[in-house]
Formats: structure tokens, sequence, C-alpha cells
């Protein structure tokens, strides 16, 4: 799985002063096959962990993200969290 990368994201994790931390909200995905823009971080699940409505999860780089989507999703490989 991997989440997209706003802008104001990107300039947060560029900035040389201390940022506060924030929890980040995922609130839908994007398909694999539908995908234009490069992940910002990647997370791994395993197949029972796969099924998500509403979850705090860790990325690979320890940014937590609240997964808050409208309905249980199964995600696939490669799709992203938005």
């Amino acid at each position: 799985m991997s989440l997209l990368q706003p802008s104001c994201w990107r300039r947060w994790r560029e900035a040389t002063v201390e940022v506060p931390t924030l929890t980040l909200r995922a609130t839908s995905i994007v398909r694999a096959n539908f995908l234009t823009e490069m992940p910002w971080d990647i997370l791994v699940l395993d197949s029972t962990e796969r099924h998500l409505r509403r979850k705090l999860i860790t990325l690979q780089h320890g940014d937590d993200v609240m997964v808050d989507l409208d309905k249980t999703t199964k995600l696939e490989d490669r799709d992203c969290l938005v």
C-alpha cells in the first residue's frame, strides 16, 4: 500500500525547521491501475490486515495515518491511501 504525497506534506518533510507532529488522515483509496503520482511512503499489510475502514496505522518510515473510509474496503497490492 502507498500513500500519495500532497505538496504540503512534501514541504513539511523537506523543511529545515522542526514541524509539529500531525496525524495524517486517509479518507479514500486510489486503485493501483489509476495511480498518477509517486507514493510518499509505503505500508506493508498481510492478507488478514487488508480489510480496513477505521484504523490508526504506522507507515514504514514511522508516520502515523488514521484510515477513515466510508465503508470497509479490501486493499490490493499497490493501492494508495489518499
